[in-house]
């Protein structure tokens, strides 16, 4: 039963982005920010339609500045399009995707980076060719309350570990609905996977 299922969910296919990163540049660090000297990371989720392009932006961990997480938004809102994701029908879905940008003043360590993992899986040892700390992309398919329904590894490395993260993934992971202004949807999500001893 189980290779049927990764059979079928190795068709899901997250969101990526179409528009080169970073999508952030300098100029986009608020005034009254800068004056106030205030900094952080703005850890934010952009949910996608169909058609690649973003419906609505969240901040998923806050810099601790409402003006930066607002900013963050409407940057990635404004810049943001992307490759739309697909669900193990190969058919355009709702996707999300996360990222993040390190507001700082200080412009050598100023920068947009990719999002930190939601989800860390503990190995005894990685495949031949692996190295602790690895970090894995999955698009896992949910429905439109959230729970995970197809499971894919966006680079199949690593077939193997692949197919044990995801029955896992499948198994355990807690809902995480796709929220649009009209509601919950299904779609895909991209997560990334930690693996550490």
């Amino acid at each position: 039963m189980m290779s049927i299922l990764l059979a079928v969910a190795a068709n899901v296919v997250a969101a990526t982005p179409s528009v080169e990163l970073p999508w952030f540049s300098f100029d986009d660090y608020p005034l009254d920010a800068i004056r106030a000297e205030a900094e952080g990371t703005s850890e934010f989720e952009v949910v996608i339609a169909p058609n690649g392009s973003p419906v609505s932006c969240a901040i998923t961990r806050s810099s601790g500045q409402k003006l930066l997480d607002r900013r963050a938004c409407e940057v990635a809102m404004r810049r943001a399009r992307f490759s739309p994701a697909r669900n193990a029908g190969l058919q355009p879905v709702y996707g999300a995707y996360r990222s993040q940008i390190q507001w700082t003043i200080d412009l050598d360590t100023w920068r947009q980076v990719g999002p930190a993992p939601m989800w860390q899986i503990t190995l005894n040892r990685l495949p031949a060719g692996g190295r602790f700390p690895m970090y894995v992309e999955y698009a896992v398919e949910v429905d439109s309350a959230g729970r995970a329904t197809n499971c894919a590894p966006v680079l199949p490395d690593f077939p193997t570990l692949a197919t044990s993260s995801c029955a896992m993934l499948l198994k355990d992971l807690p809902a995480m609905p796709l929220a649009t202004t009209n509601g919950n949807v299904p779609g895909v999500r991209s997560l990334w996977v930690a693996y550490s001893t």
